[in-house]
């Protein structure tokens, strides 16, 4: 006899989310295909990918078949592209991170950790090297999870070894002593390089 099938409980779209859909296509005992491929009657939105899906459910054959068809389509993820405008900063000097966000359902809500808070961007003065952990929601969607590291040169002691006292007229010298004098360059106000760390006619 023939029987109508129906798709139920499909809706027209879905977030891109990592979990179990359940076709309920009635009469039972009919074939049903998703995007062509014969199904178990269940889909996982990730798994098909963002666009759109056709659902069709098929019953019986000749006279007495019967079928159905409908659409729905799967959303864009949540994608980010996380910066910084200055990864390499010496002690208390300020620098800019910040997420630039697409994709997912309506408005992203963007985290980030550290104390810092809501926000795609924030200006941060670090005092040591470290990673910036951001979270993307929209409640929907699967979540988006990314971070950005940021150094922050050690400080470092400069001694200074000052040549002997001298009488009106004479002069003498500084000699500058970083930590090390292969890492290390020491310049004059005037933008001169000091060389061998040795300063004459003082």
């Amino acid at each position: 006899a023939f029987e109508e099938v129906s798709i139920n409980d499909v809706e027209q779209q879905y977030c891109f989310k990592d979990t179990v859909i359940q076709i309920n296509a009635l009469p039972v005992g009919g074939e049903l295909y998703i995007n062509g491929i014969l199904s178990t009657g269940s889909f996982n939105p990730v798994s098909l990918g963002t666009g759109i899906h056709e659902v069709f459910y098929t019953k019986g054959s000749g006279e007495c078949q019967s079928d159905d068809r409908l659409f729905f389509s799967v959303l864009p993820p949540i994608s980010g592209v996380t910066s910084v405008s200055n990864d390499s900063l010496c002690l208390g000097d300020p620098t800019v991170i910040e997420i630039q966000t697409s994709g997912g359902f309506g408005n992203l809500t963007t985290t980030w950790g550290s104390g810092l808070g809501f926000g795609n961007s924030h200006i941060i003065r670090p005092d040591t090297s470290g990673w910036y952990r951001v979270n993307v929601v929209d409640g929907c969607s699967e979540p988006l999870s990314d971070s950005v590291f940021v150094y922050v040169y050690p400080e470092f002691d400069v001694t200074l070894d000052q040549g002997p006292e001298v009488c009106y007229g004479d002069t003498t010298y500084v000699i500058v002593n970083p930590p090390n004098k292969v890492d290390y360059a020491v310049f004059l106000e005037n933008g001169d390089p000091l060389n061998d760390f040795r300063l004459e006619g003082l």
